[in-house]
């Protein structure tokens, strides 16, 4: 049997599609064989019969291969249960939503022998749903053969009624394909009251049950009370109904008896949404109303409802403007109603105004709403926040009200969009996130950065942890103070869970290394470029991209951007010439290393000097060529952005890469009689280039090395490293760190964690360092107190560890005082 392990959600444009999947992670299927029974034969036909009748408009174009399903469903072509699964799940969720896209697959992840199948869906609820039962029906059967066209007959009985598979309530589906229609971003905030919300940051509205932010709080609470909401309308002169309070049963009977039947009697406060007009003709029917809703609590109001030719109509108002109106048709369907004088649609838009609301719903008592109000005898009978009724409109009725809704909530030219910054790489994201985030509010504009140490918004600390997968930059972009977004994007959130965006203003790829590699079925560095280049395919207006990595730089051809920007440390090649000639961007480091090297923009054959290294803190001087790099690129994409040269200058001046500002990122510890330098390096690649940085300064004593950051990567890493650090210190503590190395139990490094404190000095003989030089300890925190012990003055110690906070609050003890931090 096929068995669910897990259902991973991938939003937006992710590794495995364009649009949002299901990956479920399952196993079973390839050992599933559908047997070749008659009944199984007419369970397929069924399926192939019953999807078919949605209606062919849902089967043309380009619809991923489900016509093909079905057409091989019909044929004698054995069918394979994965595809089974996927078709089911598809046409499923087709009786409902019409935007889901006809796309699904299945792979088998090469060396973690996990199985997965990708099912396209378009609200994660229903798809899941659908998901559950295709393989609960394909299951079925294989396990009960003779029985499974009834199985597959009651299953489509059931999904084919619109709503069966949960999810949000009818007209926020149709206010969010409005949106969808517009480009307007949109997330669900609680699909059990149909909770959404639109756009991002500053530009955001949330909207649920015909209201939205933009609607009165004091019009929602009048509305509330519908006593208080009569006796508003008719002190300004609008004819209502007549309505009087009570709170007993014989007080219902005798103000029915004073006004005369039929009357209508509802609670005086809206305990629910939906408010029900009876029409009460016998003193009968009073008695067990009222009985009914006092059983409930509370007040209630007896209306006189005129006579019984009288019809209710409801009138729908959104922005002061009249809409359309229904009135109740067989089954309490409503159904439109035309001909409405305009006397009754400008009374309808009055009525809202006197609330105070913005999206109402306005009942009127009349006996033809083609004639005037002023005329005729009709009246206002109720007056509700948002729309009451909306679940029992015709469904093309729901669109009509749902673009009404969006147009008055965004008007037009607007898309309650924020620019987005999105960055990915190996090495570099989070220093180059923080120095777009810092010249960003350097410039006056509110930002918000998302890393992997966290969420940051007008450089406050918003949340701790790592931000740099889908929730962190969610927790950005729902901020509604935030005017400008700059998004980390790892490796893993891109594998996890996708893009958190549709498209983002800019995007960067600083580079691909082998970092990650044997993880999630990612082998090769070409994969890994596949990955990350969906970030920079989300760009809209530039990418940034890594000149010296010709991974990146093959990202150029698949990029929809409007402009692409290359980055280069090797000044003006050939290739960069070529493109600043073509009227491309540019951003070079030139001339001698050291701090006179100029950071140029070109802008096609327009050049201008950013500023020399020595200018820029975060370089130290011009010695770390990575920091110069970085710079480059949050200088290109807050260009990209709009942001003046003259406030990028001021921007990049004034970022310091000291602990307060880009903590764990080669951060210079002073103070000591020691110079200690703390690194996040974790990886080979990172290591080489902070050792290149340190090997640039001048130091007075010795150079010491703490070396702690390969727990959970692959065992190459170690010897890798090593050739990097070999030679170039004079002690090496080798250890383990105390975080990553417990995540995994050896899986992906092939032996247990205990093992690499000895691997990595075994690594460092081989590389020729002598064995006196190496002191193997078993965890970070000893490694480093035994470090700080053996260093005398004028040392440099340089520590690879994720553990920076806990480093940087030792050295304050073992100092004696404040260890001061700077870039």
């Amino acid at each position: 049997m096929i068995r669910i392990i897990e259902i991973l959600p991938h939003a937006w444009s992710n590794v495995f599609s364009e649009h949002p999947v299901l990956e479920l992670r399952i196993e079973g299927l390839a050992a599933a064989v559908l047997p070749d029974e008659r009944e199984v034969r007419i369970a397929l036909d069924k399926l192939v019969e019953t999807f078919i009748a949605l209606g062919s408009t849902r089967l043309t174009g380009d619809d991923g291969g489900w016509h093909g399903f079905l057409e091989n469903l019909q044929s004698d072509q054995k069918i394979d249960p994965g595809d089974l699964i996927g078709g089911i799940a598809v046409g499923l969720q087709l009786f409902d939503d019409d935007r889901v896209p006809r796309k699904f697959g299945a792979r088998l992840v090469e060396g973690e022998g996990r199985e997965c199948l990708f099912i396209a869906y378009h609200f994660v609820q229903p798809g899941c749903a659908a998901v559950l039962a295709a393989v609960e029906l394909v299951n079925f059967m294989m396990r009960e053969p003779t029985r499974c066209a009834q199985a597959a007959q009651r299953m489509l009985n059931h999904f084919s009624v619109p709503g069966s598979l949960g999810g949000l309530e009818p007209l926020s589906k149709r206010v969010i394909e409005a949106a969808e229609d517009r480009r307007i971003p949109w997330r669900v905030i609680d699909p059990a009251t149909g909770t959404i919300c639109l756009g991002h940051g500053r530009k955001q509205i949330r909207y649920g049950q015909g209201l939205s932010d933009a609607d009165s709080a004091l019009g929602y609470s009048i509305a509330s009370n519908r006593g208080e909401t009569l006796r508003i309308l008719q002190q300004k002169q609008i004819r209502s109904s007549t309505v009087k309070k009570v709170d007993s049963i014989e007080a219902a009977e005798l103000a029915a008896d004073e006004m005369g039947y039929p009357v209508i009697i509802n609670p005086v406060e809206r305990y629910s949404q939906r408010q029900d007009f009876y029409f009460l003709n016998h003193a009968d029917k009073v008695r067990a109303r009222a009985a009914f809703l006092l059983g409930k609590g509370g007040e209630l109001v007896v209306q006189g409802a005129g006579s019984s030719r009288t019809k209710i109509y409801r009138l729908v108002v959104i922005d002061d403007r009249f809409i359309i109106a229904f009135s109740p048709g067989e089954k309490k369907l409503m159904e439109p109603i035309k001909g409405i004088h305009p006397d009754n649609r400008r009374l309808a838009e009055k009525v809202a105004g006197l609330i105070g609301l913005k999206t109402a719903e306005v009942t009127l008592l009349a006996r033809d709403i083609g004639e005037s109000w002023t005329k005729g005898d009709a009246r206002v009978l109720d007056v509700e926040a948002g729309f009451a009724s909306r679940n029992h409109w015709p469904e093309d009725q729901r669109g009509t009200v749902a673009r009404a809704i969006v147009d008055f909530l965004f008007p037009a030219g607007q898309n309650g969009r924020i620019p987005i910054a999105a960055i990915t790489g190996t090495n570099g994201k989070t220093t180059t996130c923080r120095m777009l985030d810092h010249i960003l509010l350097t410039s006056g504009k509110l930002s918000a950065v998302a890393t992997t140490e966290g969420v940051l918004v007008a450089g406050k600390l918003n949340g701790l942890g790592d931000a740099a997968a889908c929730q962190g930059s969610l927790a950005v972009l729902e901020d509604p103070a935030v005017e400008f977004a700059v998004l980390e994007t790892a490796r893993g959130g891109l594998l996890e869970e996708g893009l958190a965006f549709d498209e983002c203003e800019v995007a960067a790829v600083l580079n691909v290394t082998a970092d990650h590699l044997g993880i999630d079925g990612i082998d090769t560095l070409d994969q890994m470029a596949e990955v990350k280049a969906r970030v920079a395919c989300s760009a809209q207006a530039l990418v940034v991209l890594n000149a010296d990595d010709p991974l990146t730089v093959a990202m150029a051809g698949g990029c929809q951007a409007e402009r692409i920007a290359f980055v280069s440390l090797q000044g003006r090649t050939d290739f960069i010439d070529k493109h600043i000639k073509e009227g491309g961007i540019a951003l070079l480091a030139e001339g001698e290393d050291g701090a006179g090297k100029k950071l140029h923009l070109y802008d096609g054959e327009k050049s201008v000097v950013i500023a020399e290294a020595g200018e820029i803190p975060a370089t130290m001087g011009g010695l770390a060529h990575h920091n110069i790099f970085n710079t480059l690129v949050a200088s290109g994409l807050a260009y990209g952005l709009g942001i003046s040269l003259k406030e990028i200058v001021e921007g990049v001046k004034t970022f310091h890469n000291n602990f307060a500002s880009n903590p764990g990122r080669l951060n210079v510890f002073e103070g000591c009689p020691f110079t200690v330098v703390i690194d996040y390096a974790h990886n080979p690649e990172g290591i080489e280039v902070a050792c290149d940085t340190l090997e640039r300064m001048e130091v007075k004593g010795r150079r010491l090395l703490v070396l702690a950051t390969t727990g959970n990567r692959h065992g190459d890493h170690i010897e890798r490293t090593a050739r990097f650090v070999a030679g170039r210190f004079d002690r090496y503590l080798c250890a383990r760190d105390n975080t990553y190395s417990q995540k995994d139990d050896g899986g992906t490094r092939g032996f247990p964690a205990t093992e690499i404190p000895g691997r990595l000095a075994d690594s460092l003989r081989k590389q020729g360092v002598e064995a006196e030089k190496i002191e193997v300890a078993d965890e970070f925190h000893a490694a480093f107190t035994r470090a700080c012990e053996l260093c005398s003055e004028g040392d440099l110690l340089l520590v690879f560890t994720d553990e920076y906070q806990w480093c940087h609050d030792q050295l304050h003890g073992l100092c004696g005082k404040e260890a001061k931090s700077h870039s």
